[in-house]
């Protein structure tokens, strides 16, 4: 499934409720699970998704996210080599990130909660998978 960023750029919505694919003017209905059972047509279907550019795209931005430097920066230098800001704005953002140093400071941080623990009903089998997106609607 396509992520919100990528829904919302493409002011595409998927309607649950009423079942419904829109963008722009078209409005097509979501099929049934299983409503596809020519073997044929669902190996193309998951080839096309494969080799998408807009999967392809998605898969750059989530490399590219998970590749970046989290590592601390010296802020006066970073914003002073901005070129695309003029001097107020230069001096505005290093304000904004001298004041919240817990934000800008650089790492990923620590989720300081405490460790949650799951309750399974009787006879359910947990699973593992790969992660997924889901839109906001």
């Amino acid at each position: 499934m396509a992520g919100p960023d990528l829904l919302t750029k493409l002011k595409m919505v998927l309607d649950f409720e009423k079942r419904t694919l829109r963008w722009g003017d078209s409005e097509v209905e979501m099929k049934e699970r299983g409503a596809v059972t020519d073997t044929n047509a669902l190996q193309l279907l998951y080839e096309m998704i494969q080799e998408s550019p807009v999967s392809k795209a998605a898969e750059e931005q989530q490399a590219k996210i998970l590749d970046a430097d989290y590592s601390k920066i010296e802020m006066s230098e970073h914003v002073k080599s901005l070129g695309h800001l003029n001097a107020d704005q230069k001096s505005e953002l290093l304000q904004a990130l001298k004041n919240y140093p817990t934000l800008f400071g650089g790492g990923l941080g620590k989720l300081n909660i405490e460790p949650i623990r799951l309750e399974l009903k009787e006879g359910a089998k947990p699973y593992n998978t790969k992660p997924f997106n889901t839109a906001c609607v």
